[in-house]
């Protein structure tokens, strides 16, 4: 038809030098007997003398025919098993089913395995080079398509891709939309760069927005390998690598509102610049108040947030976060370990903070954060006194545990020792 090759369809091949034959027929897909329901039992029936004829249309010598056998009880036919699935049937074939009173009766389930028309695209005339798309980038953060169009369905697979980028090698996954929900479903992709797969519950991948209730909804395991930085400029974050397995949802990609779900993260090599506006991972970051830990800090010299490392788990509920096993996060500074709890507020947003805070100061990594928490006494001499003649108990005298109470917006840290 010009756009694309059906099944069925005549199509003329221009040739020079001419051939004898230019007009060929596309075959129409073909495949196997799945399996047969029983719609009618009959009566009278018996082991000697029925049979089980399946009648159809084979695609010529291609094809072979199915074949089967029925299983009879108190002389009703309660089954027909399947003997041989046959080959190259176009339409499902008519099951005969003799003997008995002959009311007994059958359907044959179709199922295509062969389908007509496989194309592919390789750069060798014997199909044996990997096919091989030269790609500059992609724009995922500017795409409004779920305005654009009404209706998606559509499945994308491919193995062994090559893009200049290397973003994606293996592919599998579904793009769905209807009115109002926009849904990548079923996701599996591998590369060295991004892997999506089935979280630890062995539950599918997806993403899905609607944009009616502008609800958020994100499932599976991923991981980002940002060491080579090509995903700063999409995430505005500079992160060497980011694990997660989660399930969660929520309201509002800016304000996190009615977040529910289960969260265990890992991330390396974290490094935020403060000064960006309306970051929601900020947002999530003073909940841990670690940014006023941080500008506490008199000698800071940036305005970035260094995180070596930070891993854990979260459970949300409709009330609460829970951090039943503490979030741990390293800093060139400190170690730090959280756990407790924080509550919701009316609109849903966690506000009320009720956690525990175990931190270890790296004194001899860094005197000024010892000075600025210890307060009172001069950085270079503190952290001299404790190295050099308290040297013994220089962990326990690091360690600082405390409370937070208050807000979000408004935390309350209270050292506790």
């Amino acid at each position: 038809n010009g756009i694309e090759f059906l099944p069925g369809e005549e199509f003329t091949v221009n040739r020079s030098p001419a051939i004898t034959i230019t007009t060929f027929n596309i075959d129409d897909d073909s495949g196997i007997v799945e399996k047969i329901k029983v719609t009618s039992f009959g009566s009278q029936y018996d082991d000697s003398t029925t049979t089980v004829n399946i009648t159809g249309d084979i695609g010529g010598s291609f094809g072979s025919s199915a074949s089967a056998s029925a299983k009879i009880y108190n002389g009703k036919v309660y089954e027909v098993n399947l003997t041989n699935k046959g080959s190259g049937y176009y339409t499902a074939p008519t099951v005969i089913i003799n003997g008995g009173d002959s009311l007994a009766s059958a359907t044959a389930v179709f199922k295509v395995t062969n389908p007509a028309v496989r194309m592919g695209i390789s750069s060798s005339t014997d199909a044996s080079n990997k096919t091989k798309f030269n790609f500059k980038g992609l724009d995922i953060a500017q795409s409004n398509l779920a305005s654009d169009l009404s209706t998606i369905s559509l499945r994308f697979i491919g193995k062994d891709i090559q893009t200049e980028d290397e973003l994606f090698q293996d592919i599998d996954f579904y793009l769905l939309k209807n009115k109002n929900i926009l849904t990548i479903d079923n996701i599996k992709i591998d590369s060295q760069r991004l892997k999506i797969s089935p979280n630890i519950k062995n539950e599918k991948a997806y993403i899905s927005y609607n944009n009616v209730s502008d609800l958020y909804k994100l499932r599976g395991a991923y991981k980002i390998d940002n060491s080579s930085g090509y995903f700063n400029n999409i995430l505005n974050y500079d992160f060497n690598l980011l694990e997660t397995d989660l399930n969660i949802q929520w309201n509002s990609l800016s304000s996190l509102t009615n977040l529910e779900g289960r969260l265990n993260f890992l991330v390396k090599d974290l490094n935020i610049n403060r000064e960006i506006p309306d970051s929601t991972l900020l947002r999530a970051l003073k909940i841990l108040n670690l940014n006023a830990i941080v500008d506490g800090v008199e000698e800071s010299q940036d305005n970035k947030l260094f995180i070596n490392r930070a891993d854990g788990n979260i459970i949300i509920g409709k009330k609460r976060a829970l951090i039943s096993a503490p979030i741990k996060i390293e800093t060139t500074e400190a170690s730090m370990r959280w756990n407790g709890e924080i509550l919701k507020n009316s609109k849903g947003e966690l506000s009320n903070l009720n956690l525990d805070l175990s931190m270890r100061l790296k004194i001899s990594e860094n005197i000024p954060w010892y000075a600025a928490i210890f307060g009172g006494m001069p950085a270079l001499a503190g952290g001299v006194v404790l190295e050099n003649i308290f040297e013994d108990a220089i962990e326990d005298a690091s360690t600082i545990n405390f409370k937070m109470k208050g807000t979000v917006d408004d935390p309350n840290l209270i050292r506790l020792n």
